[in-house]
Protein backbone atom coordinates (compact mmCIF):
# COMPACT_ATOMS: atom_id res chain seq x y z
CA UNK A 1 0.00 0.00 0.00
CA UNK A 2 2.76 2.69 0.99
CA UNK A 3 6.11 2.15 1.95
CA UNK A 4 8.82 5.41 3.30
CA UNK A 5 12.22 4.30 0.95
CA UNK A 6 15.16 5.12 2.16
CA UNK A 7 15.83 8.16 0.32
CA UNK A 8 15.94 12.03 1.04
CA UNK A 9 15.47 15.00 -1.19
CA UNK A 10 15.91 19.10 -0.61
CA UNK A 11 12.15 20.16 -0.61
CA UNK A 12 13.31 23.94 -0.93
CA UNK A 13 15.37 23.00 -4.34
CA UNK A 14 12.85 21.10 -5.94
CA UNK A 15 10.52 23.96 -5.14
CA UNK A 16 12.95 26.25 -6.78
CA UNK A 17 12.99 23.92 -9.90
CA UNK A 18 9.45 24.02 -9.65
CA UNK A 19 8.61 27.60 -9.52
CA UNK A 20 11.70 28.51 -12.14
CA UNK A 21 8.83 26.35 -14.96
CA UNK A 22 6.48 28.46 -13.56
CA UNK A 23 7.84 31.75 -15.18
CA UNK A 24 7.65 29.68 -18.56
CA UNK A 25 4.18 30.50 -20.84
CA UNK A 26 3.98 27.54 -21.63
CA UNK A 27 4.38 25.40 -18.78
CA UNK A 28 1.85 27.60 -16.70
CA UNK A 29 -0.57 26.44 -19.34
CA UNK A 30 -0.25 22.98 -18.91
CA UNK A 31 -0.06 23.36 -15.32
CA UNK A 32 -3.09 25.24 -15.25
CA UNK A 33 -4.89 22.61 -18.02
CA UNK A 34 -3.44 19.40 -15.46
CA UNK A 35 -2.85 20.18 -12.31
CA UNK A 36 0.84 18.30 -13.26
CA UNK A 37 3.11 19.25 -15.40
CA UNK A 38 5.50 16.62 -17.47
CA UNK A 39 9.42 16.06 -16.37
CA UNK A 40 10.10 13.52 -18.72
CA UNK A 41 8.79 13.28 -22.58
CA UNK A 42 8.78 10.35 -25.31
CA UNK A 43 9.69 12.01 -28.25
CA UNK A 44 10.51 15.72 -29.61
CA UNK A 45 6.56 16.25 -30.83
CA UNK A 46 4.29 19.33 -29.45
CA UNK A 47 4.65 20.42 -26.19
CA UNK A 48 7.23 18.34 -23.65
CA UNK A 49 5.57 19.92 -20.94
CA UNK A 50 2.62 18.01 -21.98
CA UNK A 51 3.50 14.76 -22.80
CA UNK A 52 3.65 13.26 -19.26
CA UNK A 53 0.67 15.34 -18.12
CA UNK A 54 -2.65 13.92 -17.89
CA UNK A 55 -3.40 10.40 -18.68
CA UNK A 56 -1.54 8.09 -20.67
CA UNK A 57 -5.01 6.59 -22.53
CA UNK A 58 -6.27 10.27 -23.66
CA UNK A 59 -2.82 10.90 -25.47
CA UNK A 60 -3.63 8.98 -28.91
CA UNK A 61 0.12 8.11 -29.09
CA UNK A 62 1.65 4.44 -29.37
CA UNK A 63 3.47 5.76 -26.15
CA UNK A 64 4.07 3.51 -23.30
CA UNK A 65 4.99 4.12 -19.62
CA UNK A 66 8.42 2.83 -20.46
CA UNK A 67 8.73 5.89 -23.27
CA UNK A 68 9.34 8.56 -21.14
CA UNK A 69 12.84 8.07 -20.52
CA UNK A 70 14.20 11.65 -21.52
CA UNK A 71 14.04 14.80 -19.03
CA UNK A 72 12.96 18.06 -20.61
CA UNK A 73 15.75 20.12 -21.51
CA UNK A 74 14.48 23.19 -19.18
CA UNK A 75 15.85 21.07 -16.23
CA UNK A 76 19.14 20.68 -17.68
CA UNK A 77 21.74 21.54 -15.07
CA UNK A 78 19.14 21.64 -12.10
CA UNK A 79 18.61 20.04 -8.58
CA UNK A 80 15.46 18.10 -9.86
CA UNK A 81 17.21 17.00 -13.14
CA UNK A 82 19.42 15.12 -10.77
CA UNK A 83 16.77 13.78 -8.85
CA UNK A 84 15.29 12.22 -11.77
CA UNK A 85 18.82 10.57 -12.89
CA UNK A 86 19.29 9.40 -9.29
CA UNK A 87 15.58 7.56 -9.87
CA UNK A 88 15.98 6.35 -12.99
CA UNK A 89 19.03 4.68 -12.06
CA UNK A 90 17.58 2.35 -9.06
CA UNK A 91 13.83 2.21 -10.34
CA UNK A 92 12.66 1.51 -13.77
CA UNK A 93 10.74 4.80 -13.71
CA UNK A 94 7.82 5.86 -16.72
CA UNK A 95 6.40 9.69 -16.93
CA UNK A 96 7.77 12.09 -14.23
CA UNK A 97 5.62 15.09 -12.83
CA UNK A 98 5.00 18.50 -10.63
CA UNK A 99 1.81 17.20 -9.61
CA UNK A 100 -0.29 19.81 -7.73
CA UNK A 101 -3.45 19.48 -5.57
CA UNK A 102 -5.33 22.31 -5.22
CA UNK A 103 -6.28 23.60 -1.45
CA UNK A 104 -9.88 22.53 -0.07
CA UNK A 105 -9.75 19.35 -2.82
CA UNK A 106 -10.57 15.72 -3.13
CA UNK A 107 -9.50 13.38 -6.07
CA UNK A 108 -12.27 10.61 -6.90
CA UNK A 109 -11.75 7.11 -5.84
CA UNK A 110 -10.13 5.53 -8.35
CA UNK A 111 -6.99 3.48 -9.18
CA UNK A 112 -4.29 3.27 -11.65
CA UNK A 113 -2.60 1.53 -13.72
CA UNK A 114 0.94 1.22 -12.35
CA UNK A 115 2.17 2.04 -8.74
CA UNK A 116 3.78 5.48 -8.50
CA UNK A 117 7.18 7.15 -5.86
CA UNK A 118 6.04 10.07 -4.28
CA UNK A 119 8.48 13.07 -3.65
CA UNK A 120 5.76 15.63 -1.26
CA UNK A 121 7.16 18.90 -1.44
CA UNK A 122 4.82 21.51 -0.63
CA UNK A 123 2.60 19.68 1.97
CA UNK A 124 0.93 19.67 5.33
CA UNK A 125 -0.60 17.78 8.33
CA UNK A 126 -4.12 18.78 6.06
CA UNK A 127 -3.29 16.48 3.17
CA UNK A 128 -3.38 13.04 3.05
CA UNK A 129 -4.01 9.88 1.03
CA UNK A 130 -6.63 7.32 1.80
CA UNK A 131 -6.76 3.39 0.80
CA UNK A 132 -9.59 1.38 2.10
CA UNK A 133 -9.31 2.35 6.06
CA UNK A 134 -5.77 3.17 5.64
CA UNK A 135 -5.08 7.05 6.14
CA UNK A 136 -1.47 8.47 5.21
CA UNK A 137 -0.02 11.67 5.61
CA UNK A 138 3.33 11.61 3.79
CA UNK A 139 6.34 13.10 5.23
CA UNK A 140 7.87 15.88 2.93
CA UNK A 141 10.95 15.15 0.96
CA UNK A 142 10.98 11.63 1.55
CA UNK A 143 10.53 9.16 -1.10
CA UNK A 144 7.44 7.23 -0.49
CA UNK A 145 6.43 3.70 -2.34
CA UNK A 146 2.72 3.94 -3.59
CA UNK A 147 0.42 1.52 -4.58
CA UNK A 148 -1.54 3.14 -6.22
CA UNK A 149 -3.41 0.26 -8.24
CA UNK A 150 -5.36 -0.30 -4.92
CA UNK A 151 -8.66 2.12 -5.34
CA UNK A 152 -7.68 5.25 -3.34
CA UNK A 153 -7.94 8.91 -3.23
CA UNK A 154 -5.88 11.97 -2.05
CA UNK A 155 -7.63 15.36 -0.29
CA UNK A 156 -5.87 18.35 0.18
CA UNK A 157 -8.16 19.86 2.97
CA UNK A 158 -5.55 22.82 4.04
CA UNK A 159 -5.64 26.06 2.43
CA UNK A 160 -2.37 26.06 0.31
CA UNK A 161 -1.66 24.14 -2.72
CA UNK A 162 0.40 20.77 -2.35
CA UNK A 163 3.05 20.02 -4.55
CA UNK A 164 4.73 16.35 -5.25
CA UNK A 165 7.45 15.03 -7.27
CA UNK A 166 5.24 11.64 -9.08
CA UNK A 167 6.92 9.08 -11.06
CA UNK A 168 5.29 5.67 -12.61
CA UNK A 169 6.73 2.70 -12.15
CA UNK A 170 5.90 0.97 -15.22
CA UNK A 171 7.31 -3.13 -13.52
CA UNK A 172 5.32 -2.84 -11.03
CA UNK A 173 8.31 -2.42 -8.49
CA UNK A 174 8.10 -2.77 -5.15
CA UNK A 175 11.59 -1.89 -3.60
Amino acid sequence: MHKILDYSFDTDKLAADYNSLLEQDTARDIINMYENIGLTYADNTGNLFEQASGSLKDKNKNWTEDSFDKIIPQLSGTYTYTVIEKLKTDFNIGRTRFMIMKDRTCLTWHRDATPRLHIPIITNIGCKMIWENFVCHMKPGMLHWVNTTEFHTALNASREDRLHLVCTLPMQEEN
